[in-house]
């Protein structure tokens, strides 16, 4: 090693010698490490390009509703939320889930409780089933006796 070397590593050394020394400079490498992967520091400091206008929601709009598709293509008119009837059967094929409903109210905020454990609940203070907003059904998924009640395969879905 030239005497030269030897100045420099010394000085390196006294300059890094205290913890916060480091600390500051493992943080500027740091800083720097992510400006360069980030397209260097004019990107930091770059205005954000405005987000594009997201698509309108296929859910509010009833897009996504099968009649409602059919309809648009026919020129039917589509079924309003005066037109459904109070929900009185269930069908979920995916689960073989083939129930009764029973039309139950939301007392003090709390549901009441499916009579049985083969029948489902419809809350009537929330929307009907298809129509516009929240419908509230509710059903066991174990009763007293019976290990496996109308929503027990619920999570399969």
């Amino acid at each position: 090693m030239k005497p030269h070397d030897d100045d420099v590593n010394r000085i390196a050394t006294t300059v890094l010698s205290s913890r916060q020394s480091r600390r500051k400079l493992i943080q500027a490498g740091a800083v720097a490490l992510a400006a360069a992967a980030i397209g260097g520091f004019d990107a930091i400091a770059a205005p954000l390009q405005p987000a594009e206008t997201p698509a309108p929601d296929a859910w509010d709009s009833g897009a996504c509703d099968d009649a409602a598709q059919h309809a648009a293509a026919s020129g039917t008119p589509t079924v309003g939320a005066d037109d459904f009837k109070r929900p009185t059967h269930i069908l979920i094929p995916g689960i073989q889930v083939q129930a009764k409903i029973e039309v139950l109210e939301i007392v003090d905020g709390a549901l009441q409780d499916p009579s049985n454990g083969n029948d489902v609940a419809w809350y009537k203070e929330t929307s009907l089933p298809g129509a516009k907003g929240n419908a509230v059904l509710a059903g066991h998924l174990n009763w007293y006796g019976m290990p496996e009640a109308v929503f027990f395969a619920i999570d399969q879905l």
